[in-house]
């Protein structure tokens, strides 16, 4: 038996959590609704063997996979990140070529995998993103999934958004509001948590963010696709200008 995911990014402590509650190995696929397919998907070791990251394996027969550099659409080498540009064999009413995915994947060379597939490529399992995703913060590239991946570390904290927005004072400010879960702990212990969570982030983004918590239950929760991100600088500039005239 095993369970498999159709997700967005997730962290190596989230998957082995998963996995030691639920008994059995997380796999995961990846694919699209406009090609009708699942074209990238873990072989029998899972999402994390051995505790790190595994490997996505390329349905070759299914579809011709590059990834491209996304500014100067060049193939890019193994250990880059690239985006990938699917032309399907399978489909024959509507079949795409070249079809651009504006997902964000980290390409690797065959042969990495202990199992045996012959797949002319790999991807790194649970680290797949949208371009569309990234935030500019403090002139500063700041991946979501890097977020995701320091809160969740911590097992204590059940959930989080973030804000990016301009102060009235004209000063642009990243914010993280987390959820603890549902279990004793008393506040010295949460104080100690929140600063070792603002000292990770920092050290994943290179970005100083304010971190307050919030009552259980406050932050929304995500069925399909996850957006824990709010970016509300264009209202704050309005916002300061307005003052500044007054």
């Amino acid at each position: 038996r095993g369970i498999t995911l159709s997700t967005e990014p997730f962290s190596v402590p989230w998957a082995l959590r998963m996995e030691d509650i639920w008994g059995t190995v997380i796999h995961d696929i990846y694919g699209s609704t406009q090609l009708n397919l699942n074209y990238a998907i873990t072989c029998k070791y899972g999402a994390v063997p051995d505790g790190q990251f595994g490997y996505y394996h390329l349905a070759d027969y299914y579809a011709l996979v590059e990834v491209l550099d996304k500014e100067t659409d060049k193939p890019v080498r193994y250990g880059e990140w690239g985006e990938p540009v699917v032309t399907t064999f399978s489909r024959k009413a509507m079949p795409l070529i070249r079809f651009r995915s504006n997902d964000r994947v980290k390409l690797l060379p065959p042969g990495l995998c202990d199992c045996g597939r012959t797949s002319r490529a790999l991807w790194e399992v649970g680290t797949i993103s949208r371009y569309d995703d990234m935030i500019k913060i403090k002139a500063t590239n700041v991946w979501p999934q890097a977020v995701d991946e320091a809160v969740f570390s911590f097992g204590e904290l059940d959930e989080y958004n973030g804000r990016v927005f301009i102060t009235d004072d004209g000063l642009e400010v990243a914010k993280i509001s987390v959820e603890f879960k549902k279990m004793a702990l008393d506040n010295t212990l949460k104080a100690t948590i929140l600063s070792k969570l603002r000292e990770k982030i920092k050290e994943m983004t290179q970005v100083t963010m304010r971190i307050e918590e919030v009552p259980h239950g406050t932050l929304p929760r995500f069925e399909y696709k996850v957006r824990r991100w709010k970016d509300e600088r264009v209202e704050g500039l309005e916002r300061v200008k307005y003052i500044e005239k007054r």
